[in-house]
């Protein structure tokens, strides 16, 4: 799955000390869990439309 070689690529690049890789990878997996947690909340909650 994706997130196993993100997961893979966080690793290589924190042992290479790459600290713009490492942050990078970090970002992209942050962005990941929101995203989990968005459709998680989203999905139990009903949706309110602002006018």
């Amino acid at each position: 799955m994706i997130r196993d070689d993100i997961k893979t690529a966080l690793v290589t690049a924190m042992k290479g000390g790459d600290k713009a890789a490492t942050g990078t990878i970090r970002l992209i997996q942050s962005a990941l869990k929101n995203r989990d947690i968005e459709l998680r909340t989203s999905s139990s909650t009903p949706t309110t439309t602002w006018s």
